[in-house]
This record gives C-alpha cells, sequence and structure tokens, in this order.
C-alpha cells in the first residue's frame, strides 16, 4: 500500500500530533510499503526522524494553514484575512494540484492529513478523488484558540466532503464534528505510544510535573497556585514545569518561587518522569492527552482537568484523578488528598493505570486500527 501523508509542520515543536503521525510512518516504512511524506520545510526535529527510515520520500511543498490563531485586533485580522483569501488560498489549490499529479503517477493509494489546520490534503482529492483520511488532532478554538479562516459552514462542509474517513483522536472531538457535520464517516480511534517497563517504586515524594507549551489555556498557573493553596494548608508541594512560552502567565509569587521550577524544553521527559511522584494535566480542553497517556504508562499518579478528553482517559480514584476545569482549589483538594495516601495506595494506582495503558493505548493496536481503515477505505474504493 502506497500512503501519503500531509503533514502540518516540521519544526522543533514535534508535538503530540507530529509524534502521533511518526509512528504511523515508522511502521508503514517497517512493512517496506512506499510511503511519501509532504512537509512545509524539510528541517527540524521531525525532519530529521524521517530521514533515518527507509521507503520513505520526503517531499518539501509550499503550503499554508487554514486555520490560524485569532488575531489581536480588527485590522490585523482583516490583513491576515485579505492575505489568505487572495495569495495563500490560491498558493495551496497550485500545490494541490502538482501534488495531485503526482500522487496519480507514483500511484498512490491513500492521502492521510495529519491534522484539522490545513486543507492540502483535501484539495488533492478533489482534484485526484484518491482516498482520502482526515484525521482530526484538535478541538481548535477551545484548545489552541484558532479559527478557520473560512466561514464555520464551508469549513465543516469541505471536511466532510472532500474525505472517505474523518478520524479522530477522541469521542470528544468527534462529539463537536457530529453537531456541524452527518456522522456518517467519523471514525474514532485513540493514539498510541510506545510503553515502556514499569519501573519498580515503593516511596514517594511530593513531585509534582507539569509539561507542554506554557499558556493559559495549559494551565500551567492553576498548577502554580494549587501549589500555593496546598503550602497554605501546610503541605509543601514542588512543581516543576517542562516547556516554554509565556512565563509571565504562571503568576510566579516570592512566597512560593523556592518551590516552582521552570525548566525549559526537555529532550528526554523519561528521564525527568523518573524523578517525579504525580503529572498535571490543567488544559482547558485536551483533544486527546497523549501526555496524560505517557504519564500514566511512566508509572505516574495523574491528575486532570475534567475537559474535552480527559474523562475517556482517567476514570476517577481507579486509574487516575480529575479536577473541575480552570478550578486551582478542586486541583489543590484533589492533590491534597493523593498526597497523603500510604505509599501502598499510591502502588495500586499506579499500577491499575499502567495496565490500563497497556490494553487500550498502545502502539501496536494504534497502529492496526489505521491500517484496517486504509483497507477498509481501499475495499469500498475498489467497488464503486
Amino acid at each position: 500500500m502506497r500512503v501519503m501523508y500531509i503533514l502540518h509542520e516540521s519544526g522543533d515543536s514535534f508535538n503530540g500530533a507530529s509524534r502521533s503521525a511518526l509512528t504511523l510512518i515508522q511502521e508503514a516504512a517497517k512493512d517496506n510499503d512506499r510511503v511519501y511524506v509532504v512537509l512545509p520545510k524539510k528541517m527540524g526535529r521531525l525532519f530529521d526522524e524521517l530521514k533515518r527510515l527507509k521507503h520513505v520520500e520526503i517531499i518539501e511543498a509550499t503550503y499554508y494553514r487554514w486555520k490560524k490563531r485569532k488575531a489581536k485586533n480588527f485590522v490585523k485580522s482583516f490583513i491576515r484575512y485579505i492575505k489568505y483569501r487572495f495569495y495563500e488560498s490560491i498558493v495551496n489549490r497550485v500545490t494541490a494540484r502538482k501534488l495531485g499529479m503526482y500522487a496519480l503517477k507514483e500511484k498512490v493509494d491513500v492521502i492521510h492529513t495529519n491534522s484539522s489546520v490545513i486543507n492540502l490534503g483535501g484539495l488533492i482529492h478533489k482534484v485526484t478523488k484518491i482516498p482520502h483520511v482526515w484525521h482530526i488532532r484538535e478541538f481548535g478554538e477551545e484548545d489552541f484558540d484558532m479559527y478557520p479562516m473560512e466561514s464555520k459552514h464551508y469549513f465543516y462542509d469541505f471536511i466532510y466532503n472532500n474525505s472517505n474517513f474523518v478520524l479522530c483522536i477522541s469521542e470528544a472531538i468527534g462529539n463537536k464534528l457530529r453537531k456541524n457535520m452527518p456522522g456518517d464517516k467519523i471514525k474514532v480511534i485513540y493514539n498510541g505510544i510506545h510503553i515502556p517497563p514499569l519501573c519498580d517504586k515503593q516511596h514517594f515524594s511530593n513531585n509534582l510535573l507539569i509539561s507542554g507549551v506554557i499558556s493559559k489555556k495549559k494551565g500551567q498557573w492553576i498548577a502554580v497556585e494549587a501549589v500555593r493553596l496546598l503550602k497554605e494548608k501546610g503541605i509543601v508541594a514542588d512543581l516543576y514545569i517542562a516547556g516554554k512560552g509565556d512565563e509571565q502567565s504562571l503568576n510566579i509569587t516570592p512566597d512560593i518561587a523556592s518551590h516552582i521550577h521552570v525548566l525549559g524544553f526537555i529532550d528526554d521527559m523519561a528521564m525527568l518522569r523518573s524523578n517525579m511522584d504525580v503529572e498535571l494535566m490543567c488544559s482547558v480542553s485536551e483533544g486527546f492527552g497523549r501526555t496524560t497517556v505517557e504519564a500514566m504508562a511512566s508509572g505516574l499518579l495523574t491528575v486532570a482537568a475534567a475537559g474535552g478528553a480527559s474523562p475517556e482517559i482517567v476514570r476517577e480514584g481507579e486509574n487516575g484523578f480529575l479536577f473541575d476545569v480552570n478550578d486551582p482549589v478542586s486541583l489543590s483538594e484533589v492533590l491534597r488528598k493523593i498526597l497523603l495516601y500510604s505509599d501502598t495506595r499510591k502502588i495500586e494506582i499506579r499500577k491499575s493505570a499502567y495496565e490500563d495503558v497497556r490494553k487500550r493505548f498502545n502502539r501496536e493496536l494504534y497502529v492496526n486500527e489505521v491500517k484496517k481503515l486504509y483497507y477498509e477505505l481501499l475495499d469500498s474504493h475498489r467497488k464503486v
């Protein structure tokens, strides 16, 4: 099978969407399938990973996002729209035609778009009718403050009409799409990760971890405030923040500054997690929660905001804990309860979380489910 993956980034951010796409590409390359990967630039960590793979052709192309972060004012918003309407959208169509002709020449079986923020795969499908899987990995507005450059009606109609399957990484995203388009093409397949062996940990401290781009919506400020509230109750915990971004949003005050450790970007998260006890996911609305799953697979007690897809992963008191979205008081109460648990109870929960992740979110299950979707798509396409 020949698959062409359309990726929305190639830089150093190397976020969950790109890592999940890399998993699919790596497995396809192992099967000696011919794989084509379209990137906006031949540079960055993702590009470096792809270069190591056999049977993978990397194609650099010029294309632009049709979903962007909200502009700060009307003038910037207007200029951005004009640029998109009269330049970027035209470039996207020209690039799609060129790539479409190449895909037909190479006898590509499936186009796979890896994000909702680009429409290049949909445009290629429109030109060539090559079967297209559109992977929706984000809410957009709720998690990244990103909005379509087209009207909402056009945006969802285009996705529906120019894909054979709309693949969602959670029921939460699937439910949002079902409110805006017919549900017959929508499929849900959870991301999968590599599951390391569970380390034997018998004793715990009060080390808390939160990772990701530092921003209001990712909620690191909630974790900082929860540490302050815990200290007021006589419980001292140290919070380690892995990531770069808007550090001013953290609102670190002198009374707790010695307990807040901003680490910047961390390449070896496995090593960092080996020294942690609890990992927090404070995002307002997480599309899936790859970080949550990775934390559970690493044997950390996991606490997540009860929004987005987190309740699909975390079962309260069984494999983790939930707190009210945007509520530091709720988080501090959950943390107080956890930190006062006996080591025996903590070990029970971390083992339960590890086994749950091993069964539901493993790499093999994820890859096999997506492959089944490809073959189902090809079978139906051949019958037409």
